[in-house]
Protein backbone atom coordinates (compact mmCIF):
# COMPACT_ATOMS: atom_id res chain seq x y z
CA UNK A 1 0.00 0.00 0.00
CA UNK A 2 0.95 3.20 -0.83
CA UNK A 3 1.28 6.71 1.16
CA UNK A 4 -1.44 8.28 -0.61
CA UNK A 5 -3.92 5.07 -0.04
CA UNK A 6 -2.95 5.40 3.41
CA UNK A 7 -3.54 9.46 3.36
CA UNK A 8 -6.56 8.41 1.70
CA UNK A 9 -8.15 6.37 3.91
CA UNK A 10 -7.44 8.39 6.78
CA UNK A 11 -8.68 11.52 5.89
CA UNK A 12 -12.53 9.23 5.06
CA UNK A 13 -12.41 8.05 8.25
CA UNK A 14 -11.64 11.22 9.68
CA UNK A 15 -14.18 13.13 7.46
CA UNK A 16 -17.02 10.30 8.70
CA UNK A 17 -15.80 10.59 11.91
CA UNK A 18 -16.22 14.46 12.00
CA UNK A 19 -19.67 15.02 10.38
CA UNK A 20 -21.31 12.85 12.91
CA UNK A 21 -21.78 9.42 10.43
CA UNK A 22 -22.77 6.72 12.83
CA UNK A 23 -23.07 3.78 12.06
CA UNK A 24 -26.00 0.82 11.95
CA UNK A 25 -25.68 -0.73 15.52
CA UNK A 26 -26.24 2.92 16.36
CA UNK A 27 -28.87 3.75 14.25
CA UNK A 28 -30.45 0.68 15.66
CA UNK A 29 -29.88 1.33 19.15
CA UNK A 30 -31.71 4.67 18.86
CA UNK A 31 -34.55 3.38 17.02
CA UNK A 32 -34.92 0.81 19.38
CA UNK A 33 -34.92 3.60 21.97
CA UNK A 34 -37.65 5.44 20.26
CA UNK A 35 -39.63 2.24 19.87
CA UNK A 36 -39.71 1.63 23.94
CA UNK A 37 -40.58 5.10 24.47
CA UNK A 38 -43.16 5.03 22.24
CA UNK A 39 -44.40 1.76 23.49
CA UNK A 40 -43.88 3.06 27.25
CA UNK A 41 -46.27 5.93 26.42
CA UNK A 42 -48.65 3.93 24.87
CA UNK A 43 -49.20 1.74 27.62
CA UNK A 44 -49.52 4.65 30.32
CA UNK A 45 -52.79 5.68 27.82
CA UNK A 46 -50.86 8.49 26.24
CA UNK A 47 -51.87 8.02 22.34
CA UNK A 48 -50.94 11.84 21.22
CA UNK A 49 -47.31 11.14 22.60
CA UNK A 50 -46.70 7.20 21.01
CA UNK A 51 -47.87 9.00 17.73
CA UNK A 52 -45.18 11.10 18.18
CA UNK A 53 -42.71 8.73 17.07
CA UNK A 54 -44.66 8.90 13.25
CA UNK A 55 -43.95 11.56 10.87
CA UNK A 56 -46.47 13.97 10.82
CA UNK A 57 -47.24 14.10 7.38
CA UNK A 58 -49.80 13.77 5.20
CA UNK A 59 -47.60 11.22 3.14
CA UNK A 60 -47.31 8.91 6.00
CA UNK A 61 -48.66 5.54 5.46
CA UNK A 62 -50.43 2.64 7.67
CA UNK A 63 -51.25 -0.51 5.78
CA UNK A 64 -53.13 -2.59 7.99
CA UNK A 65 -55.15 -5.83 6.46
CA UNK A 66 -56.96 -4.73 3.63
CA UNK A 67 -56.57 -0.89 4.40
CA UNK A 68 -54.19 1.82 3.41
CA UNK A 69 -54.37 4.40 5.96
CA UNK A 70 -52.63 7.73 4.56
CA UNK A 71 -51.81 10.79 6.98
CA UNK A 72 -50.62 11.29 10.61
CA UNK A 73 -54.18 12.64 11.61
CA UNK A 74 -55.72 9.38 10.01
CA UNK A 75 -53.61 7.10 11.54
CA UNK A 76 -54.11 8.98 14.53
CA UNK A 77 -57.86 8.74 14.42
CA UNK A 78 -57.44 4.75 13.62
CA UNK A 79 -55.48 4.00 17.22
CA UNK A 80 -58.31 6.00 18.93
CA UNK A 81 -61.09 4.82 17.33
CA UNK A 82 -59.71 1.10 17.97
CA UNK A 83 -58.19 1.65 21.67
CA UNK A 84 -59.38 4.66 23.01
CA UNK A 85 -57.62 7.48 23.84
CA UNK A 86 -56.13 8.85 27.45
CA UNK A 87 -57.03 5.38 29.37
CA UNK A 88 -53.79 2.93 30.16
CA UNK A 89 -56.37 0.21 30.74
CA UNK A 90 -58.58 0.30 27.18
CA UNK A 91 -54.97 0.53 25.25
CA UNK A 92 -53.08 -2.33 27.32
CA UNK A 93 -49.39 -2.65 27.66
CA UNK A 94 -47.05 -2.65 24.90
CA UNK A 95 -43.65 -4.09 24.58
CA UNK A 96 -41.32 -4.12 20.68
CA UNK A 97 -38.34 -6.01 20.22
CA UNK A 98 -36.29 -5.58 16.80
CA UNK A 99 -35.96 -8.79 14.96
CA UNK A 100 -34.42 -7.16 11.91
CA UNK A 101 -32.64 -4.14 11.32
CA UNK A 102 -31.16 -2.68 7.81
CA UNK A 103 -30.07 0.47 7.53
CA UNK A 104 -30.63 1.57 3.93
CA UNK A 105 -29.06 5.12 3.96
CA UNK A 106 -28.15 7.42 6.37
CA UNK A 107 -31.43 8.85 6.98
CA UNK A 108 -33.03 5.69 6.42
CA UNK A 109 -33.74 2.33 8.17
CA UNK A 110 -36.23 -0.44 7.70
CA UNK A 111 -37.13 -2.66 10.80
CA UNK A 112 -39.28 -5.26 11.27
CA UNK A 113 -40.24 -5.64 14.66
CA UNK A 114 -42.22 -7.76 17.05
CA UNK A 115 -45.05 -6.31 19.32
CA UNK A 116 -46.50 -7.63 22.32
CA UNK A 117 -49.88 -6.40 23.78
CA UNK A 118 -51.55 -7.55 26.59
CA UNK A 119 -54.87 -6.40 27.40
CA UNK A 120 -56.69 -6.18 30.81
CA UNK A 121 -59.03 -9.12 30.78
CA UNK A 122 -57.77 -10.55 27.42
CA UNK A 123 -57.27 -14.45 27.72
CA UNK A 124 -53.90 -13.71 26.09
CA UNK A 125 -51.68 -11.04 24.23
CA UNK A 126 -52.14 -9.95 20.99
CA UNK A 127 -48.61 -10.20 19.11
CA UNK A 128 -47.50 -9.95 15.45
CA UNK A 129 -45.35 -8.45 13.22
CA UNK A 130 -44.67 -4.75 11.97
CA UNK A 131 -42.66 -3.53 9.05
CA UNK A 132 -41.42 -0.04 9.57
CA UNK A 133 -39.56 2.48 7.24
CA UNK A 134 -37.76 5.20 9.44
CA UNK A 135 -36.46 8.73 8.47
CA UNK A 136 -34.40 10.57 9.79
CA UNK A 137 -36.10 14.00 10.53
CA UNK A 138 -34.95 17.00 12.27
CA UNK A 139 -37.28 16.03 15.74
CA UNK A 140 -35.23 12.52 15.49
CA UNK A 141 -36.12 8.99 13.92
CA UNK A 142 -39.40 9.04 12.52
CA UNK A 143 -41.84 6.41 10.91
CA UNK A 144 -43.21 7.67 7.63
CA UNK A 145 -44.79 3.74 6.50
CA UNK A 146 -45.91 0.99 8.92
CA UNK A 147 -47.11 -2.42 7.93
CA UNK A 148 -48.61 -4.33 11.01
CA UNK A 149 -50.95 -7.30 10.73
Amino acid sequence: MNRGTIFAGVAMLTLMLGTGVKSAPSTQADIQAALDASAADWSAGKLDEFMALYDDSPETVFVGGDKIISGYRAIHDLYAGHYGTGEAKAMGHLTVEIVHFRQLEPATAFVVLRYHLQKDGAPKEATGLSTLVFKKLPGGWRIVSDHSD
